[in-house]
């Protein structure tokens, strides 16, 4: 029997299971850094680099294979971060590449912004791509950083399937940014916050005031000027019928934004939900703001093996599409029925969860506090800071009214003000704490020797304290012929009340709306309570939120 010569094949077989594989050009190339621009390569090396990547992978994807991806636009995505690599930045090289692979689609020629779809997504992919590119080996090179870029996004190194490696503090130092871009002013930057707040409290009414903000570019919290953008506000625990009643209460007669768009329905984030925000993203370039509510309807169900390890993973899947797009990405959540020193140790949840986002909304109302305040904190926020907080139940609103602390302190000078005005003596901070209801006498000690070192207060030898300009005096303070009443409108000499046309039957008490002592930053109510931004009567005269009141805040 004659055997016949087969040494092609033969060589073939050896070569394919006994040869160590030859090492690709990608792994025989280099890693260098370089600033957006021209690329160092031509298409062909481009490509060629592409495609001699080990696995397979990325030829496969370049001649149209999109097996393993949720969407086209999801494997478009990738393969435009993985160009940017390859192409150095270089957004021109980058789309004649991407022309000439498998997976071109008329999608692309859409037009978005004034450019077309695929020029945005691949100024996408730029975007989120941290400089490093790839040099042939041989081909030398210099270390160059980039100046732009942001995040996580398909392109970055720092994915499962690519390789890293440090940089130098010199070099980090020498890395520009863009600066951080806040939706809200001083409250909400970019990113991924959370929006915590007990139920049936405001959550959903802050949230939805936020977006109808952004979404005309006016003004959120009643005090923020905002810019204007798309928003999108997932309401998952309303109806469609609700939620146009809360839209119509919120609007107060203004026109509906038509750059405000709702759900009541989204998928959860591992069913697709976050592909499906990530389209809408892309689809809305100007997008800004992103609301989620709640947390619930969209985590994936927790199956009690490892609590941190779930709630550090429930919204993994949004911190990329937020630093991707550039948007405030909020979701609403709930807290513990029980207070904490820490406002964050409120959040209903483990460490997991605070630990694995960008920022933190707290809507709260503390035991012993004021009023309702929003404790605002997060990676972008150089000092945490709580505000004081004002609910107008007629447009179901929020407004901040400066720092919680400054406004509070305000109001409890307003009372020790009030108590020493309606006393016909100078008192001391002990006999002032004693009709001071609620009031403990080492903080009415404490704050009393601060208003006198400010001015509101005079101090007599007897350790006995009166207002520095008091609204009464001793005697017949009706009199209108006692010149030296002080509470008499016609008293040249009163500054206390250089407008007021009338006095009221009660002395201490000032008829005008707003302040009438000059020297003082405090205002009375007329039946005695406290009066501040957080609670009595507004600055325009209409009781919006006080004792009387029977809405959650006050009814607790």
């Amino acid at each position: 029997m004659k055997i016949p010569k087969s040494q092609d094949e033969i060589d073939a077989l050896v070569g394919k299971y006994l040869k160590p594989p030859k090492a690709s050009e990608a792994e025989n190339g280099r890693r260098s850094y370089a600033a957006p621009g021209a690329s160092k390569l031509s298409d062909q090396e481009a490509v060629e680099g592409l495609l001699a990547e080990q696995g397979g992978k990325w030829a496969a994807l370049y001649h149209g294979d999109r097996a393993g991806y949720a969407s086209p636009s999801e494997a478009d995505r990738s393969l435009f971060g993985k160009l940017m690599f390859y192409c150095g930045g270089d957004l021109e090289q980058a789309e004649r590449i991407t022309r000439g692979s498998g997976l071109v689609r008329a999608k692309w020629d859409e037009k978005r912004g004034g450019r077309s779809f695929l020029r945005y997504d691949l100024e996408r992919a730029r975007g989120a791509w941290d400089g490093e590119s790839y040099t042939p080996r041989g081909a030398g090179g210099v270390l160059k950083l980039n100046q732009s870029g942001r995040g996580r996004g398909p392109g970055n190194p720092g994915n499962p399937g690519n390789r890293t490696r440090p940089i130098t503090a010199a070099d980090l130092m020498a890395m520009t940014f863009e600066p951080t871009r806040w939706v809200v002013p001083d409250v909400l930057p970019e990113g991924l916050s959370l929006l915590a707040g007990k139920p049936k409290k405001g959550k959903s009414w802050m949230a939805l005031g936020m977006c109808e903000a952004v979404a005309v570019g006016g003004v959120a919290f009643g005090t923020r000027s905002v810019d204007q953008g798309d928003t999108l506000y997932l309401a998952l625990e309303d109806n469609t019928k609700r939620l146009q009643k809360r839209l119509r209460k919120v609007l107060d007669g203004r026109a509906a934004p038509e750059k405000m768009h709702l759900h009541t329905a989204w998928p959860r984030l591992d069913e697709g939900g976050a592909e499906q925000l990530d389209e809408w993203l892309t689809e809305h370039p100007e997008a800004r703001l992103v609301v989620i509510d709640t947390l619930a309807k969209i985590r994936k169900p927790a199956g009690g093996a490892n609590i941190y390890a779930e709630d550090y993973a429930a919204l993994e899947l949004l911190l990329p599409l937020a630093a991707k797009h550039g948007v405030a990405i909020v979701v609403v959540h709930h807290l513990r029925k029980m207070a904490a020193a820490d406002p964050m140790d409120e959040i209903s949840s483990s460490t997991g969860l605070t630990a694995g986002v960008d920022g933190f909304l707290i809507l709260r109302r503390t035991p012993g506090s004021k009023g309702p305040t929003l404790y605002v904190d997060g990676r972008d926020i150089e000092e945490p800071t709580e505000y004081a907080l004002h609910w107008n139940m007629n447009t179901a609103t929020w407004t901040i009214e400066g720092a919680a602390e400054e406004v509070h302190l305000s109001q409890e000078r307003g009372d020790i003000l009030l108590t020493l005005n309606r006393s016909p003596e100078p008192m001391t901070p002990k006999e002032t704490a004693d009709v001071m209801p609620g009031a403990k006498y080492n903080n009415v000690k404490y704050l009393m020797w601060a208003m006198l070192g400010d001015g509101q207060l005079v101090k007599d030898d007897k350790g006995r304290y009166s207002p520095t300009n008091p609204t009464h005096t001793p005697g017949n303070p009706t009199d209108p012929t006692n010149s030296t009443n002080p509470a008499n409108p016609t008293n040249s000499t009163n500054s206390a009340n250089p407008t007021s046309e009338s006095v009221g039957a009660v002395s201490g008490l000032v008829d005008a709306p707003g302040p009438t002592n000059p020297t003082f930053v405090d205002t009375y109510a007329e039946n005695g309570a406290s009066v501040s931004g957080v609670s009595g009567v507004s600055g325009d005269g209409v009781y919006v939120h006080g004792p009387e009141c029977d809405c959650d805040w006050c009814g607790e």
